[in-house]
């Protein structure tokens, strides 16, 4: 009797023990996962001010200015078809407004008002004319809407984080939050006072309702509404979130009730999301989205029509060019600083200094490139013999990311016809999820 007691009390100090060091052990993930997320932050934060000038920049500075008149006088901001040719109205058709808001709310709390950004870059003239002008904006200016775009980039990072603990473990969330952190399109695109970085944000937020649609069909709203409000390359998330939703977990009971219910959530939290993001649709929402098709259409033409005549080789017209461009820009080749040669003369001594930090061109080239495109493919490999072995529906999680990832791509190879590096950064969220399954899956089989 006295040997039972005595093993009964010995196991239950045993499970307190255990219970003690898992405390601990998750404890200590804990302090871990946060410290790789500030020094993450740090590298983001470091060095804003050195990257090398884009022109873009101005005009997305200059249209910011919408936010204070979204404040304070919204339906000025909405469609009108006697305003046609009108610059402003032409820049709210043509570029989505979070980006706007974001930048405008740096330069904000920085201290710079309306005034600050009343001059628009003109690509007709010379740098120096420009600067005459008033365009080149104030270092401090651009260094508070710099810092507000790397924000943005660095929220994407816990959601990804979030991303990779809903498909397989926090060692792939883990995985995936430092190759966005580290990614050199992201320090160098996500980092300007341009949309990208609002936009990385707003995919991987997308990525994440997508993943919990089936369980949270309102986080799957906000996240494509908050993609499509940043760039409206990311519009094709839209009914991938919708399939998120729809597609319901194999587990859930009476799933006709709550198909409905999941339906209705998502397509309310959507719509509300992106018009109160989008006053231009308030007064005549059909025709503002004519005219966003077709301005679109019409500039990406021009610009078509612009670069054939000046370096022809350069369009990409065979869905193979196309293809290998996506590659080159997302793997291989380094930083792309500017689309045209206009002001690289005036830019060179910035690239230079960028580029001597061995973390700005980090996994680039034939080799680190080579290295993670096969990766990348290979997890869709490894997610065939999974499927094969276990069944689709044990995978919903990746299938569905792998539908967004397909349409996201197939919609950037459809609509892009210029071999611009920023285009592809939609996909890069993407990308780090699928490297990180890969090597998470290897090394748990290893």
């Amino acid at each position: 009797m006295m040997t039972i007691t005595h093993e009964r009390q010995y196991s239950k100090r045993f499970i307190f023990h255990l219970a003690g060091q898992l405390r601990t052990s998750c404890t200590v993930r804990r302090i871990l996962l946060v410290f790789l997320f500030l020094v993450i932050a740090a590298i983001q934060i470091n060095g804003i001010s050195r990257i090398p000038f884009h022109p873009d920049e101005v005009s997305l500075l200059y249209q910011s200015r919408d936010f204070e008149r979204f404040l304070t006088d919204p339906l000025s901001l909405t469609y009108h078809q006697n305003k046609e040719g009108e610059l402003d109205q032409t820049y709210r058709v043509l570029n989505p407004p979070l980006p706007k808001y974001i930048l405008a709310f740096g330069r904000r709390v920085a201290g710079f008002g309306v005034e600050s950004v009343s001059v628009d870059w003109n690509w007709s003239l010379t740098w120096d004319e420009n600067e005459a002008a008033g365009a080149l904006p104030d270092p401090s200016l651009l260094t508070a809407a710099r810092t507000a775009s790397t924000l943005m980039v660095i929220l994407s990072l816990p959601i990804l984080y979030l991303c990779g603990r809903s498909i397989k473990s926090r060692n792939l969330g883990i995985l995936a939050l430092l190759l966005l952190g580290t990614h050199t399109l992201v320090l160098l695109h996500g980092r300007r006072a341009m949309a990208e970085g609002t936009l990385i944000f707003g995919v991987s937020l997308a990525i994440l309702g997508i993943l919990e649609g089936g369980k949270h069909p309102w986080l799957a709203g906000l996240g494509t509404a908050i993609a499509a409000c940043a760039k409206m390359s990311a519009v094709i998330l839209v009914p991938i979130g919708f399939l998120s939703v729809f597609w319901l977990p194999a587990n859930l009971k009476d799933k006709k009730k709550w198909l409905l219910h999941h339906v209705t959530l998502f397509i309310a939290t959507f719509v509300m999301l992106y018009l109160l993001f989008n006053p231009l649709l308030w007064s005549n929402p059909f025709q503002a989205i004519q005219a966003q098709w077709h301005e679109r259409t019409q500039f990406l033409q021009g610009m078509v029509e612009e670069i054939e005549t000046l370096a022809p080789d350069q369009i990409l017209h065979d869905p193979l060019e196309r293809l290998g461009a996506l590659i080159a820009h997302l793997f291989i080749s380094g930083p792309q600083f500017a689309e045209s040669g206009n002001y690289h003369p005036n830019t060179e001594p910035e690239e230079e200094i960028y580029l001597s930090s061995f973390h700005h061109t980090l996994f680039r080239g034939w080799i680190g490139g080579g290295i993670l495109l096969l990766f990348t493919l290979m997890a869709c490999v490894h997610l065939g013999i999974e499927i094969r072995k276990e069944g689709w529906q044990s995978h919903r999680s990746m299938l569905l990311l792998l539908a967004a990832s397909a349409a996201q791509t197939v919609a950037l190879l459809w609509a892009n016809p210029l071999p611009f590096q920023r285009y592809y950064v939609p996909l890069i969220p993407f990308l780090c999820i699928w490297i990180s399954y890969f090597i998470v899956s290897i090394l748990k089989k290893m």
